[in-house]
């Protein structure tokens, strides 16, 4: 009989929860599962030891949440400097269109063009 332990995948308190301000990084999960699965390895019946494909998709599922967690950091990362990249266009533009303002109105006491 193996000793049940909280599944790795399952949220935590504070992971994924911006509120607090303490989130957990991928790291210190895949750390605190390890801890967890030697633990598991070690409390476990040596008459029904845990099954090879059982820790084999533990293993799998912490390094795919660390693996959506990068990913996540990147799209992030890439939101940010595509806004950052539309603002400046934006204030290109705007800027552009203020010099064509000024260039197109004549000055004070010339002749308006025909």
């Amino acid at each position: 009989m193996t000793n049940p332990i909280a599944s790795p995948t399952a949220p935590t308190s504070n992971a994924g929860s911006k509120s607090t301000g303490k989130t957990t990084s991928a790291a210190d999960q895949q750390d605190r599962f390890m801890k967890l699965l030697v633990a598991q390895m070690k409390n476990q019946d040596p008459l029904n030891p845990m099954d090879n494909a059982q820790m084999t998709s533990q293993i799998a599922q912490i390094n795919t949440v660390a693996g959506i967690e990068k990913l996540n950091a990147t799209v992030e990362s890439l939101a940010a400097s595509f806004e950052a990249l539309q603002a400046r266009l934006t204030a290109d533009a705007d800027a552009a269109a203020a010099t064509a303002d000024t260039a197109a109105k004549p000055a004070a006491g010339a002749p308006a063009s025909p």
